[in-house]
């Protein structure tokens, strides 16, 4: 598995936990991880897609 797909997986089951609106945007999803303290987590996640991108 690689790094982004882990923390990929991580990430979407802490917002499931915590009950991220299913129709949330990106933007609204991010600012929900940093409200729920997984920010950095979130951030990580977006750097390595845009890079593999």
């Amino acid at each position: 598995m690689t790094e982004l797909a882990r923390l990929a997986s991580l990430l979407i089951d802490l917002q499931k936990k915590d009950q991220l609106p299913i129709y949330a945007t990106p933007k609204e999803a991010l600012q929900f991880s940093i409200d729920h303290g997984y920010g950095d987590l979130a951030l990580e996640v977006r750097r390595l897609w845009e890079k593999a991108n």
